[in-house]
This record gives structure tokens, sequence and C-alpha cells, in this order.
């Protein structure tokens, strides 16, 4: 039945999307936009505390790029997954993508949380701006965390039915953007201290 190509070379079906969404974790590390959105303001990221939209709504809009640009990215990659392996159910991508988009959020929030921590906003040209090599770095290590944190569950989930185990994840991970999205409102002023 569904993705027996996929199964008939020894890999167990949890960790399919697992492997898919692993490779789409190291495609986004391509995109640094969260990583330096609030650098590449430059000084005029001053203005950010003074225009009446709430800090914590600008942070949350920062972050909106890039993960439109990985939501494109994603589905071009399993569309062609899909074409190429048509044996795969589409069921299980449809949720590899929603959770691929849970991801996505969760890479793009910590990237603009680190730079807010880590801003660089003296700069004399925009391309100075981008070239945060620690906030990179920062990136590169979240998403090995990220893909970690996948391998975890495709040991945990092993013995699940591959349905629940992908929406398990998903709530699970709807959790932590919760989780994160809480803490920053929380501290939101203290976030955006080093912006002055």
């Amino acid at each position: 039945e569904a993705m027996t190509c996929v199964c008939s070379v020894g890999l167990d079906m949890i960790a399919i999307p697992g492997l898919i969404l692993g490779f789409l974790q190291l495609l986004s590390t391509m995109f640094s936009i969260s990583a330096t959105s609030i650098s590449r303001e430059g000084k005029d990221a001053v203005y950010m505390k003074s225009i009446p939209v709430s800090l914590y709504e600008q942070y949350i809009c920062k972050g909106i790029p890039q993960i439109l640009i990985n939501i494109i990215v994603n589905i071009v990659i399993l569309a062609l997954i899909k074409i190429l392996f048509f044996e795969i159910n589409f069921e299980y991508l449809f949720v590899t993508f929603l959770i691929s988009i849970l991801l996505s959020i969760i890479n793009s929030q910590v990237m603009v949380l680190v730079n807010l921590i880590n801003p660089n906003i003296n700069w004399n040209s925009e391309y100075d701006a981008t070239r945060q090599k620690t906030n990179k770095l920062f990136q590169y290590v979240l998403t090995i965390i990220i893909i970690l944190i996948l391998v975890y569950f495709n040991d945990f989930f092993s013995d699940t039915n591959l349905n629940i185990a992908c929406y398990l994840i998903f709530f699970i991970l709807l959790i932590c953007i919760l989780i994160i999205n809480f803490i920053v409102k929380l501290n939101i002023k203290k976030i955006f201290k080093k912006i002055n």
C-alpha cells in the first residue's frame, strides 16, 4: 500500500516524514531573513519603539517573511516528492507540511529573538547588517537541534501509528510555539532593550 517502495528499503514509516522534515530544515538555513530582521533596519530600528504598533506585534511581523518563503519552498519540495514517489500517501505529506510550517514558525521566531538580543544596527552598508556570523551560527545550531529532536521523535514514536504520531508531534510543536510567544510577550520590553 502507501509508501511500500520506501518501506521495502528497510525504513520505518515514521522515519519518512522525519527525513523529509530534516531535509526541509536544512534548506531553511539558506534563508537568514529572520536572523537579520532587526539589524537590516539599522539606526532606524529605534523608531520601532515609537510607532503605534505594540512591540510584540512587531516581533511577530518580523518573522513572517521567512515563514512565507519557507512555506513556498516546502510546497515545491513536497510536490516534487509526491511526483517522484507517487506511492507516498498524500495525507502523510499534508501532515508533514503542517509540521514543517510549525517548525518554520519556531525557527523564525527564535531567530528574530536572537537578533533582538544581538542586534547590529550601527552599520554603513546593508551588507554589513547581514554579516552577523554569531546569529547565523546560532541558526545552524538551532537547525541541528531541531533535526535531533526529529530523530528523537522518530525513536519515541517508532511503535505508534504514523497518523497518531504525526498529530502528536504537531500538537507538541504547537504548544512550544505558544510557550515561546508567552515568554516573549511577558518580557517584550527587556527583549527590545538593546534597540536604542
